[in-house]
């Protein structure tokens, strides 16, 4: 989610010079063991899953408005 460079915390990829030292802040999550491909409502999909996509939200700054949960057409959920 972020790089540790010099004991700070940045959310911009380090320059290809200073990469070398920089490390990762990795953010870890709990996973969902179930099958979503027949979820299409966000009510249908796991909590974990709905907060995968919150915790996306809130790094990219953007709505997330259609999740695909499969290969097919209406394999998706609209929010």
């Amino acid at each position: 989610t972020k790089y540790l460079l010099n004991g700070r915390e940045t959310d911009r990829f380090p320059f290809p010079v200073a990469l070398k030292d920089a490390k990762p802040v990795i953010e870890y999550m709990d996973g969902w063991k179930c099958d979503i491909s027949a979820a299409r409502r966000w009510e249908d999909l796991p909590v974990q899953a709905q907060d995968y996509v919150n915790a996306v939200e809130r790094q990219i700054g953007c709505r997330i408005k259609y999740i695909s949960v499969g290969p097919e057409r209406d394999s998706i959920i609209i929010r």
